[in-house]
């Protein structure tokens, strides 16, 4: 086990050597919290390795293959049904930018989530429509109005709290979703 420290890493940018980005950091290692500051305020991003691994990222600076990953805020997922109620009969999303996920977009059209106890306004709805709607918020969202979102996967609404979803021309209240 290693013990890496913010002077540690200081000393190995200053050697000409760099820091490898991702920085390796074996199972076992530790690292302080100087040094996780460091690394983060330099927009180096940690990976966690086998020992062997490790070592060999260290020497090459070959941080392996890459695996990306998505990261979405508050967002809602509308049904033909539901489109049709909050911005009129015949409606279609506008697209304003695309996804990762191929055929996913991010419209351009935004709704106000009420709850019991407040409300989020311009929430993002993402497209195309599915079968189900959905609004996806974090733990911090479900305070502001007044629900305990479950954690799990994407469509998963099954017994989750209900929600208010307002549009430009009228709003659904949700069971579950």
């Amino acid at each position: 086990m290693a013990l890496i420290t913010e002077t540690q890493l200081r000393a190995q940018s200053v050697k000409g050597k760099g820091i490898p980005n991702p920085f390796p950091v074996a199972k076992e290692d530790k690292l302080t919290p100087a040094a996780a500051d460091f690394l983060k305020s330099r927009g180096i991003a940690l990976s966690r390795t086998g020992a062997e691994a490790a070592a060999m990222q260290a020497r090459t600076g070959d941080p392996g293959p890459a695996i990306p990953v998505g990261v979405s805020g508050r967002h809602v997922h509308l049904s033909d049904e539901h489109v049709a109620a909050l911005f009129g009969a015949g409606y279609r999303l506008t697209p304003l930018r695309e996804l990762s996920q191929k055929g996913q977009f991010a419209a351009k059209e935004t709704v106000t989530l009420v709850g019991p106890k407040g409300v989020i306004p311009h929430v993002r709805i993402l497209g195309p429509s599915r079968g189900a709607t959905q609004a996806e918020i974090s733990r911090t969202d479900g305070y502001t109005l007044g629900v305990h979102p479950p954690v799990r996967l994407s469509g998963n609404i099954a017994g989750t709290p209900g929600i208010t979803i307002a549009g430009e021309l009228g709003a659904i209240v949700l069971s579950e979703g």
